[in-house]
C-alpha cells in the first residue's frame, strides 16, 4: 500500500514539473514574440507608386521586372 502511495507521489511530481516547465516556456515565448517588432508588408516597385500591395507571383514578377529595368 505504501509503494502505491509513493508511486502516485512520484508520478504527480513528474506531471507537475512537466506542466510547470511547459507553462514557463509558453510564457517566455509569448513575451519574446510581443517584444519583436511588427512585420512590415512587402511592397513591389510598381505597386509602391499605385499603392497596391503585391503578394505571391505578382510580387516576384514585379520585383524581377524592376531589377531588369535597373540593369
Amino acid at each position: 500500500m505504501e509503494a502505491m502511495f509513493d508511486f502516485a507521489v512520484v508520478g504527480g511530481a513528474v506531471v507537475f514539473s512537466l506542466g510547470m516547465a511547459l507553462s514557463l516556456e509558453w510564457f517566455a515565448l509569448n513575451t519574446l514574440m510581443k517584444m519583436m517588432p511588427k512585420q512590415q508588408p512587402l511592397m513591389a516597385v510598381d505597386e509602391v507608386e499605385s499603392g497596391e500591395l503585391a503578394v505571391g507571383p505578382a510580387l516576384v514578377a514585379s520585383s524581377f521586372a524592376g531589377r531588369k529595368r535597373a540593369a
